[in-house]
């Protein structure tokens, strides 16, 4: 009796490991196949930079390629060509600031509606050195975007709009700062 209670035993519990392991592996193939990387050919929605470059550049007419990489962290990126058109500020702080931005692309459907699980991409502030020269003379260049996503890349992505913010000073950073620099006379002075 005692043999066959064992024997019992041992088979439940080897259906049981087996069942729920192959259903694990079944949930982890399809996170897998939903997280693979993947390019999507997007197209510009209008040519025109929005917002306070619109008078300085503008998009390059052509496809780009839309590139989900989902290794560690799920990341959106895009690299355009935009061409000057006209003169700017190559002084304005967007330029030199050593962030992200002042270009701002939005992946938006075939209608320019955005996709709401996609977020804005900043342009990188390695190309924050193009962008200035453009400001002086016509050129065309390439400019990289890039964002991390907490999803899947969703379906539908096949236009972009790009707009421009111009980015000012953080002036409570510089006040806080010299507030810092200021404060150490008084712990300095009653030492000595």
């Amino acid at each position: 009796m005692r043999k066959n209670l064992l024997i019992l035993l041992v088979i439940i519990t080897t259906q049981l490991l087996t069942s729920c392991g192959s259903c694990s592996n079944r949930r982890s193939a399809n996170n897998e196949e939903a997280r693979q990387d993947k390019t999507v050919l997007v197209k510009p929605y209008s040519k025109e930079v929005k917002g306070y470059l619109s008078d300085v550049l503008e998009v390059v007419d052509g496809e780009y390629k839309l590139n989900y990489s989902a290794e560690m962290f799920s990341k959106v990126s895009i690299q355009v060509k935009v061409k000057s058109i006209g003169v700017g500020n190559p002084n304005a702080y967007g330029f030199k600031d050593g962030n992200d931005g002042p270009l701002y692309i939005v992946i938006c459907d075939k209608n320019g509606a955005p996709i709401a699980k996609i977020p804005e991409l900043a342009s990188s502030f390695e190309n924050d050195g193009l962008l200035k020269d453009m400001m002086r003379k016509k050129d065309e260049n390439w400019i990289s975007f890039e964002a991390f996503i907490n999803n899947a890349l969703p379906e539908g992505a096949a236009t972009f709009i790009i707009s421009s913010k111009e980015i000012q000073p953080d002036e409570s950073r510089e006040s806080s700062s010299l507030e810092d620099d200021n404060d150490v006379s008084s712990d300095d002075t009653e030492m000595g």
